[in-house]
């Protein structure tokens, strides 16, 4: 993984077979307060305007067209959402009342651009022979399964995982810990 800037906003970029994955941080963008910088998330209370032009400087960094980036709304599930096909509505142009409530898109489309949100969660790329694949990477979803539907949707051979919160800062409750022990010693061991 490497570190990329333009335009101020700064990102990760891995290099994965047939595909690259960017992982933004909250540098570069337009937005202020507690919102400081590169906010992309519309579900906020920051100022939708400012979301959309943040949107946009960073469609220009990565070189992508803004028609093409694929989301949803997030709700900490294991669901997949394949795509043949640009959104439309594009929820990443203008937000829509009802986005697909999904963590993970995958596609074989050439150009289109899977994007989940993320702050403690890991955001988890796949490419494979089958296509690429972004995950959102909390939890409940892990323990889903998510990451293994992913990896049969795309048939991955290689993954980059994003970002996301640590042992350092986060501890988890004897609910997370039982989700876990089924995978065996040294996985759910601790807090």
């Amino acid at each position: 993984m490497e570190w990329r800037e333009h335009d101020g906003l700064r990102w990760l970029e891995a290099e994965l077979p047939g595909a690259l994955a960017s992982f933004t941080t909250r540098q570069g963008g337009l937005s202020t307060g507690s919102y400081e910088s590169l906010n992309l998330g519309v579900l906020t209370d920051d100022d939708t305007e400012t979301v959309l032009r943040n949107r946009r400087l960073l469609d220009a960094a990565l070189g992508i067209d803004p028609g093409s980036v694929l989301i949803g709304r997030q709700v900490h599930g294991a669901e997949l959402l394949v795509h043949d096909r640009p959104q439309d509505p594009a929820p990443w142009l203008a937000p829509t009342p009802d986005p697909p409530e999904v963590d993970a898109h995958v596609t074989s489309i050439p150009g289109l651009a899977p994007l989940v949100f993320v702050a403690d969660c890991l955001p988890i790329a796949l490419s494979g022979p089958e296509g690429v694949a972004m995950l959102h990477g909390g939890w409940r979803g892990l323990a889903a399964g998510i990451a293994g539907r992913g990896v049969e949707a795309t048939a991955a051979t290689a993954a980059a995982i994003g970002p996301g919160i640590g042992p350092c800062c986060f501890e988890v409750g004897e609910e997370v810990l039982a989700a876990f022990a089924p995978l065996g010693p040294g996985v759910a061991d601790g807090r």
